[in-house]
C-alpha cells in the first residue's frame, strides 16, 4: 500500500503544471467580469468570444447546453419565465484557481437576485469552472456547472407557498361542498317530516 502511495505522489508531482502568473489570474477576473456584465446588461453576445468550440454547461435548472447558441436560448426562455420588466443580476465569487498545463479549474460561489413583478428573489449559488488557455495565450470557458441548494432558495419557497394556497382554496372548496351538501339534506329531512 505504501509503494502506492508513492506511486501516486510521484505521479501527481510529475503532472505539468504551469506557474499560474499574474497575468492569467487577472485573464479568469476579466473573463468573470464580462459574465457578470453580460447577465447585467441582458446581452450575452459578450460572452460568444470567451467560449471554447466544446462548450457546455449544466445550468442552475439541471438543463445541459451544449453551445453558444443553446446558451442564449436558455437564457431567452429563462428571461420569458421572469416577465418582461425583469431584471437578473450577479455578483460572483472565485475560490484560488488549480492551473494545470493550459487548463485553469476554477470554483466559487454567486449572488443572485431577480427583480420580477414587484418582488425581489436573492439567492446563492456553488459553480464549478473549467477554462482551457488557447494557443494565442486566451483563456476560454469551456465547461461550467452551476447548483444552488435544493430545499433553502426563493424557487422552492414560492412553490411552496403556491402549494399552501393551493391547499387552502381546496380545502376551503371541499368544506363549502360538505356544508352545502350536509344542509341540503337536512332541509330535504326536514320537509319529509313537515310532509310526513
Amino acid at each position: 500500500m505504501k509503494r502506492y502511495i508513492i506511486l501516486f505522489a510521484l505521479l501527481v508531482s510529475a503532472l505539468p503544471v504551469i506557474a499560474q502568473t499574474e497575468e492569467d489570474k487577472q485573464a479568469l477576473r476579466d473573463l468573470k467580469a464580462t459574465y457578470e456584465s453580460a447577465i447585467k446588461n441582458n446581452d450575452l453576445t459578450p460572452l460568444k468570444k470567451h467560449l471554447t468550440e466544446d462548450f457546455s454547461a449544466v445550468m442552475l435548472t439541471g438543463e445541459e447546453v451544449k453551445s453558444f447558441d443553446e446558451l442564449q436560448a436558455f437564457w431567452d426562455k429563462a428571461k420569458e419565465y421572469m416577465g418582461e420588466d425583469s431584471s437578473y443580476s450577479v455578483s460572483v465569487s472565485a475560490d484560488d484557481s488549480t492551473f494545470i498545463d493550459n487548463i485553469a479549474i476554477a470554483k466559487g460561489s454567486s449572488k443572485d437576485s431577480i427583480d420580477t413583478n414587484g418582488s425581489t428573489l436573492d439567492f446563492s449559488t456553488a459553480w464549478t469552472a473549467v477554462c482551457r488557455k488557447m494557443p494565442d495565450g486566451t483563456w476560454k470557458l469551456a465547461r461550467l456547472q452551476v447548483t444552488t441548494h435544493p430545499v433553502d432558495n426563493p424557487f422552492a419557497k414560492l412553490a411552496n407557498k403556491m402549494t399552501l394556497w393551493i391547499t387552502a382554496m381546496a380545502t376551503g372548496f371541499v368544506a363549502l361542498l360538505i356544508g352545502l351538501i350536509a344542509g341540503k339534506r337536512m332541509g330535504y329531512k326536514k320537509a319529509m317530516a313537515a310532509n310526513g
